[in-house]
């Protein structure tokens, strides 16, 4: 407790006892007897201010006299609190206040702890009003003792709270975790356009649909319904490759591994009279075979489009989660326990597995004729039309039977349900699903080969990446801070194992490398661009506990075993390095405005170690940052000036996508706000 709030607690402690000890009937007798001649008298007789006289006088106060004497000093508190703090955001006057308010409210427990009228003898009135008396005296121990043991537990309730997700006890239930998180970047899927490309007010069921849908088709700007695009739909200029589907633009990536992993062993596949994508895949060595996966996927396109459309045009969320019952379960049953984690051994010869039939082999989409007539029937009274009439017939959505034989051997199959389970709000349900799959593969090949196998390696970081994009895009799930943290390391670190980019350095001679001219180098500034984003979201993430720096000595809360200083080194290299990401349709300045402040985190953890001039240059360089990282502010007002009618024109629609940058520029303003409250001599 500071001294204001002590000094304001003891008068008002005082007023509220003498207050309290006092009638009203009194009051008004003393203040008659007080405004009388006689009483005045006494105060100007010379002989009342001599010491013994003095005494007596004082000891023969009125108590309407005491508390204006009281009153007089508490007023002279509070100018002393309000003009002797030395600067305004101090606030000293209302830490006095507060002091006082609570004296006077914990006067009538101290006004009754000394009373020693509770005795025997009373009349029967006298007995009931102190029986009062003492029920008030304990309510009020009771929240004093309650007060105390808070103030006693409070330097640790703070660390406690931050791992607690949910209290119980006596029938009430607290949960500390929010409904829904927002991650601080929309990390998008490599290559991928804004969730506004699905519609300018796009809903979970919408967006989790679409994604589901997009994970094996692609579509003119990311929308179901319009022309499907392939690889070899687009050239080597790149132009529409954010059309393809999830799947062809990761066997661009797989392909690009494969070329550089073959260039440096000195056998390079790549030809330089590439004309499209196609031929681009085509040439990398060994062949990307997905086999079952691509069959499978490709007998549900037809179907998957038609409840994409379903859900964006008529948005009826509740049929579809009660007609979707069938095909739901079938998903789960008959599809996720291909890889699930009570399936086969790698010991098992794979030939064997291709080979087998029996129950829950096949997948029969007639199965789902109720949910599929719904759809059509929908989408013709809504006049939405798909290309080349796909949802204009039920039978072309269901007279199929698609073979389960050696599906999973990617991570699209497990993808798409995840999504679909994300669409009826069972978020969690899909994130098991892709961690059965990862732990699948796990037991297929060796953990070293996968990291940094291009091809199975890449599977692992797809579902790696989706499992953590979930949470965010459809809340419902909120990961613990620690394992969050070392999730998103690993998939950096595997993704990084990929690149060939362990420490700043390396980045460095990837960016130089990347800047040449041609279709194989764009495509490395997409993975770049990826990778630093991902990166980027770990630094934000990382606090001084993570470190263990912060409280000192505590490792408790320690998830990394890396220095500060070292994931400062490499964020300093994607900073100075922004070339890597010229083309990408991804990149934003503002991103970079994004990286600062990020750095200027990292280095926070680092100045905590520093002492006297070290950490004024720290605390100097973390200010730089934070100045670089004022563009997220800057630009913003620059765009709402440019399109403030768009603004006024959207004001009605409340789920309008929000900018993803607005929780940055929350977190800078607290970065601000928190430094300058630490450091102002700096």
């Amino acid at each position: 407790m500071s001294i204001p709030a002590f000094l304001g607690f003891l008068i008002g402690a005082a007023m509220g006892a003498v207050a309290t000890s006092t009638t009203g009937p009194e009051l008004r007798a003393e203040a008659v007897r007080w405004i009388t001649e006689a009483r005045w008298t006494i105060y100007f007789d010379r002989a009342t201010w001599r010491f013994p006289a003095a005494l007596s006088a004082v000891l023969n106060l009125l108590q309407i006299e005491v508390l204006l004497a009281l009153a007089s000093l508490w007023l002279l508190g509070l100018l002393w609190a309000t003009f002797s703090s030395p600067t305004w955001s101090d606030q000293t006057y209302i830490r006095y206040i507060v002091g006082s308010l609570v004296g006077m409210a914990a006067a009538p427990w101290i006004w009754l702890h000394f009373s020693r009228s509770f005795d025997v003898g009373k009349t029967d009135g006298g007995v009931v009003s102190e029986s009062g008396q003492l029920s008030r005296y304990r309510f009020v121990s009771f929240m004093l003792g309650a007060a105390l043991l808070v103030a006693m537990l409070h330097p640790y309730l703070a660390t406690w709270l931050t791992r607690t997700d949910k209290i119980e006890g006596f029938g009430v239930a607290l949960s500390f975790v929010q409904p829904r998180n927002e991650r601080g970047s929309n990390i998008l899927q490599v290559g991928q356009q804004p969730t506004t490309s699905l519609g300018q007010t796009s809903s979970r069921l919408a967006s989790a649909t679409s994604r589901a849908h997009l994970v094996a088709t692609g579509h003119s700007d990311q929308k179901p319904g319009t022309t499907r695009r392939t690889l070899k739909d687009v050239t080597a200029s790149l132009e529409g490759f954010s059309d393809l589907s999830v799947m062809d633009r990761d066997k661009v990536y797989i392909a690009y591994f494969e070329h550089e992993r073959s260039g440096r062993r000195g056998q390079p596949t790549l030809s330089s009279s590439v004309a499209n994508l196609q031929q681009y895949v085509d040439s990398a060595s060994p062949k990307i075979d997905q086999g079952p996966d691509d069959a499978f996927l490709a007998e549900l396109a037809d179907f998957s489009e038609c409840i994409s459309l379903y859900a964006e045009n008529v948005r009826d969320f509740r049929l579809f989660l009660v007609e979707s019952n069938v095909l739901l379960r079938s998903l789960l049953v008959d599809v996720a326990t291909q890889w699930s984690e009570r399936g086969v051994t790698s010991s098992v010869p794979q030939q064997i597995l291709a080979n087998q039939q029996g129950p829950g082999s096949t997948l029969n989409l007639k199965l789902f004729d109720p949910l599929a007539q719904q759809v059509v029937q929908a989408l013709k009274k809504r006049s939405v039309l798909a290309n080349a009439d796909v949802c204009g017939n039920v039978d072309r959505l269901t007279n199929k039977v698609i073979s389960l034989n050696g599906v999973g051997k990617t991570p699209y199959p497990a993808y798409q349900i995840a999504h679909y389970m994300a669409a009826i709000d069972s978020v969690e349900t899909g994130v098991l699903v892709l961690r059965d799959w990862i732990f699948w593969q796990h037991k297929q090949h060796k953990a070293d080969f996968i990291r940094y196998d291009p091809q199975q390696g890449w599977y692992a970081i797809r579902a790696m990446l989706t499992s953590s994009q979930l949470p965010y895009r459809f809340g419902n799930v909120s990961p613990t801070h620690r394992s969050l943290v070392k999730f998103q390391q690993e998939t950096t670190d595997r993704i990084a194992a990929l690149l060939n980019v362990p420490d700043g350095r390396s980045w460095r001679s990837l960016c130089e490398r990347l800047s040449e001219r041609g279709l194989h180098a764009q495509i490395g500034r997409y993975l770049a661009m990826t990778y630093a984003d991902e990166r980027n979201y770990l630094y934000e993430l990382l606090r001084p506990e993570d470190f263990g720096v912060a409280p000192p000595g505590d490792n408790a809360l320690k998830s990394t075993d890396l220095s500060p200083a070292t994931y400062l080194e490499e964020a300093e290299a994607i900073l100075g390095a922004s070339g890597c990401f010229e083309g990408v349709p991804r990149f934003d300045r503002k991103l970079i405005g994004v990286y600062y402040l990020n750095a200027a985190q990292l280095r926070y953890s680092l100045r905590i170690l520093k002492e006297g001039d070290e950490r004024l240059a720290v605390t100097q360089k973390i200010r730089a940052d934070l100045e670089q990282a004022r563009q997220l502010d800057t630009e913003r007002e620059l765009e709402d000036s440019r399109h403030t009618g768009i603004a006024e024109a959207r004001i009605l629609d409340l789920l309008r996508q929000p900018d993803e940058f607005e929780p940055h520029r929350a977190r800078l303003a607290e970065f601000r706000k928190m430094l300058d409250k630490e450091s102002p001599k700096d």
